[in-house]
């Protein structure tokens, strides 16, 4: 059985060192304080009449202190509001929710000459409109967000419909809706999305996707396209419906060739399938499906005046190089290194008669110390006794029980490290073992954090991992 660690840069997926931060204005004039990790959501409220830095900072504290960031980024106007909140206060000229009011100022960057219309005026046949709105049906019901996150890209062709390669990349909206942002290679792509980790990447050196399909919520359509999905009877079982737009240039925006709607519908059907290839069970990790080296063809439904199309969806992570490997900073590396390093030595501990109801306070005080080393300032010196003290600060805050009965999983995670410094030559860990055994009996003498109910450290275990047999 493989070690119960789990990988909380993982499971802590939305939380992060720094947020940005700052106020949107929705379409329906509704004007919200917004918090973004990543380009993500991450928490959001609407004024109701209270001042917008005041708004940001409420939404700030409400988060469970181990959620906070240690950073966060926000205009001049609302920087003074935060100062004593917590986190380091940075002031941005221009930031991450700038970027999400320019896409909803430009109304779905439909063209700006005309009244907005799906079927672009008679542009678009009825029939393909019918077919890109079952598309978009199928594609919220699949929910492929579920399995496919920012991190994710796939690669979509439609030879038939003169597709021959798009890269596409989801992007959960905070109103509920989803954008697919279509590019023409990867580069573009990896360009696009590397402001999000790449502070010294200017928006002005990265192209906008060549397209995009929007799937937005009905109720934040403009009232003419409303009118417009009864007119022509679209399809809309769900709540979103899909808009085919391409950025604006130039300040002006317009309208996409009626082709691109029949390119969105191979689209959304081969994210929808993708989403869905294993129905009726549990979703698999979209990393994983990755490591399978997936690559499966998809038969579209018929389009009207269209042949069958095939769609080969082919999976990339954005976080990984032209190789396939992982790129990770050196803290990440080190977490994973320890990650399952530990593995090995919780079998190979069992396997010399160890019984595995013993090593749990191990799984625990690792855990923890593996979400501290993989969260650390990559251009940060390397400060062992400081990582040991906001390692172990970070097990008496975050569990509840007391520190003198997870003290031999400590002693445990001493013996992990030096094993890891011995077989991969990590000086690191040494250090870092040397450290901890340094601050192991003031710790074990410790008093637990402020917890509503103190347990033991089987209770915890189960509750946070589940049982052994899992």
């Amino acid at each position: 059985m493989a070690l119960k660690i789990v990988d909380r840069r993982k499971r802590a997926a939305g939380v992060g060192h720094d947020w940005d931060g700052g106020v949107v204005t929705l379409r329906d004039g509704v004007t919200t304080a917004l918090w973004l990790h990543r380009g993500r959501m991450v928490s959001q409220r609407p004024l109701d009449g209270l001042e917008a830095g005041a708004a940001l900072r409420e939404r700030l504290l409400a988060a469970p202190p181990k959620a906070r960031p240690e950073t966060v980024r926000v205009s001049a106007a609302h920087a003074a509001a935060l100062e004593g909140a917590g986190p380091e206060v940075e002031v941005v000229a221009h930031g991450e929710v700038e970027r999400v009011q320019r896409a909803l100022d430009d109304e779905a960057l439909l063209p700006r000459d005309e009244v907005p219309s799906f079927g672009q005026h008679g542009r678009v046949p009825r029939g393909l409109l019918h077919g890109l709105f079952e598309a978009a049906a199928r594609f919220e019901a699949a929910d492929p967000t579920k399995v496919i996150s920012g991190l994710d890209a796939v690669r979509v062709r439609a030879p038939a419909l003169g597709l021959e390669t798009v890269w596409v990349n989801l992007s959960q909206q905070h109103d509920g809706g989803v954008a697919v942002l279509c590019f023409d290679d990867p580069d573009a792509l990896r360009a696009f999305a590397s402001p999000v980790n790449d502070d010294e990447v200017e928006d002005d050196d990265v192209a906008p996707p060549a397209w995009l399909i929007n799937l937005v919520p009905q109720k934040s359509l403009l009232a003419s396209l409303r009118a417009e999905v009864a007119q022509l009877a679209l399809p809309v079982p769900g709540r979103l419906v899909p808009l085919v737009t391409v950025p604006a240039t130039g300040g002006e925006a317009h309208a996409t060739p009626p082709s691109r709607d029949a390119h969105a519908w191979a689209v959304l059907d081969a994210l929808a399938w993708l989403a869905g290839r294993d129905e009726g069970a549990p979703a698999s990790r979209f990393d994983m499906l990755s490591e399978q080296e997936l690559s499966v063809a998809f038969v579209g439904a018929t389009m009207p005046g269209q042949p069958r199309v095939e769609v080969t969806p082919e999976p990339m992570l954005l976080d990984r190089d032209d190789d396939g490997a992982k790129v990770q900073t050196e803290p990440e590396q080190r977490a994973e290194a320890l990650w399952e390093a530990s593995d090995q030595w919780l079998e190979a501990a069992v396997a010399a008669g160890r019984e595995r109801s013993s090593l749990r306070a191990l799984n625990i005080v690792v855990d923890e110390l593996c979400a501290v080393l993989g969260d650390a300032d990559a251009d940060a010196p390397w400060e062992p006794s400081a990582m040991v003290t906001a390692w172990l600060d970070v097990v008496a805050a975050d569990v509840p029980v007391r520190p003198a009965e997870l003290a031999p999983g400590l002693d445990d995670a001493i013996a992990v490290l030096r094993s890891l410094a011995a077989e991969e030559d990590a000086p690191w860990a040494a250090s870092l073992a040397d450290a901890a055994a340094a601050a192991r009996e003031a710790f074990a003498a410790r008093e637990p954090g402020q917890h509503d109910e103190i347990v033991s450290v089987e209770v915890h275990y189960l509750a946070a991992f589940g049982d052994d047999e899992d």
